[in-house]
């Protein structure tokens, strides 16, 4: 914890993505975030980094959401509600699907 906040993740995928960029040449990138990690998305976006929509990660078959959205739809709280809305979805998706951005560099 006594590393956390001190700018050090900002610098460190500053130039990271500036050497992808250079060694790639490109200059879009698509980021996959955990809806319940905050500190990557504030982090991305403080990057320039802006929603770009959903995407399924782990679970595939249409069974399988579905069944882990009801599961957990008692994990919807303000907050996932929020971020839903930016991300133009229902809530009940960011249970089963992670948060896909978009960052031009």
């Amino acid at each position: 914890k006594k590393w956390c906040r001190q700018g050090i993740g900002y610098a460190a995928l500053h130039i990271f993505l500036s050497e992808l960029k250079a060694r790639l040449q490109r200059n879009t990138f698509r980021i996959k975030i955990d809806p319940e990690n905050y500190a990557s998305q504030r982090l991305f976006e403080k990057l320039g980094a802006v929603p770009y929509g959903i995407a399924e990660f782990i679970l595939h078959k249409e069974e399988d959401i579905l069944r882990c959205e009801e599961e957990n739809l008692q994990e919807i709280d303000d907050q996932l509600i929020e971020l839903a809305s930016r991300f133009k979805v229902e809530p009940r998706k960011l249970l089963s699907h992670v948060l896909e951005y978009e960052l031009k560099w």
